[in-house]
């Protein structure tokens, strides 16, 4: 189902846990940082921007094997990420908006991970 909102310049579908951009992954999919970092995420939900704040996008953690796949390696828990922009298809850069300078733990870029058995939408 696609929603049009007047306050809106893009379409948002509508989904068992609500409205979310076409600019996100969709919820069940999966994201990886890019670089060598051992997990992944996978899309639960969007919060649409309420006017103050960013869309946030809630999203669990799995591990991540050499073959870039998930997998639950026993450590269990979600990750709220803001300012998250759609650079390229099935890739998101992280901006940064504060003056301070941004840690080096933290990943700037995100892409797409196609897992083994998941079918595509369209």
């Amino acid at each position: 189902m696609e929603v049009a909102t007047r306050d809106s310049n893009f379409t948002r579908h509508m989904a068992p846990s609500g409205p979310f951009s076409l600019d996100a992954p969709i919820p069940g999919s999966f994201i990886r940082p890019v670089g060598s970092f051992g997990y992944c995420f996978e899309m639960i939900r969007m919060n649409p921007s309420d006017g103050h704040d960013d869309e946030q996008w809630v999203l669990k953690r799995w591990g991540m094997n050499k073959e870039k796949q998930p997998f639950n390696d026993g450590h269990a828990s979600y990750a709220y990420l803001r300012g998250l922009r759609r650079i390229a298809p099935d890739v998101w850069k992280h901006e940064w908006k504060f003056s301070t300078p941004r840690w080096r733990c933290c990943p700037v870029y995100y892409r797409r991970i196609y897992v083994g058995g998941q079918l595509e939408l369209f």
